[in-house]
């Protein structure tokens, strides 16, 4: 399938290369269902709000969603909402067409999200970690629910130190009354 095929079906040039490089790589590796919406080129969401969407709704669902179910998430107003509902009665019947012929991972269900330590708290991670990669750690703490930062703010709730780590976001993390975590302590609570 090449782009041509998807621009029969009605698909813009763009968002049909868009899917050929995807479908391309989702034969060789698994690509998050975010991402495959993302694909679309929905007006107003971007990669980062196709993820927190689905990282409450399955994909299969999102087309039933009321603007109301919508602003629900945080994140979401009201305008934005009923733009995605019409956007996504728009590409309903692409998107369900060519799911199948992709390798999709499915984000965290918001029932698992609900129930970690630290859903809905801001965390930023810092220094080399001994145990993960930072980044596979960072995409963990997403997946349940946390929002993560690359700077210690008033809003952050938790500092996770690894080795070698700089004075400037522990003093930070000082003055704004974050708390302070090892990699040991922060797996321990998510644990």
């Amino acid at each position: 399938m090449d782009h041509r095929d998807f621009e029969a079906c009605g698909i813009s040039a763009g968002i049909a290369s868009n899917l050929c490089d995807a479908l391309t790589n989702s034969e060789r590796v698994q690509i998050e269902d975010w991402r495959f919406l993302a694909a679309f080129s929905i007006p107003n969401v971007g990669k980062g709000g196709c993820e927190k969407l689905l990282k409450h709704h399955r994909i299969e669902d999102v087309f039933g969603l009321t603007v109301d179910d919508i602003v629900q998430i945080d994140g979401f107003a009201e305008k934005t909402a009923k733009s995605l509902v019409n956007s996504l009665a728009k590409v309903k019947s692409q998107v369900t067409a060519l799911m199948p012929r992709f390798n999709l991972k499915r984000t965290t269900g918001a029932a698992s999200v609900g129930n970690s330590a630290i859903s809905s708290k801001t965390i930023v991670f810092t220094g080399s970690m001994q145990r993960s990669k930072r980044e596979d750690m960072e995409k963990q703490a997403k997946a349940l629910g946390a929002k993560v930062g690359s700077s210690v703010s008033a809003k952050t709730d938790y500092l996770v130190v690894g080795a070698n780590v700089g004075a400037n976001k522990t003093q930070a993390a000082g003055k704004f009354g974050t708390t302070i975590l090892t990699e040991d302590e922060y797996l321990a609570l998510i644990a």
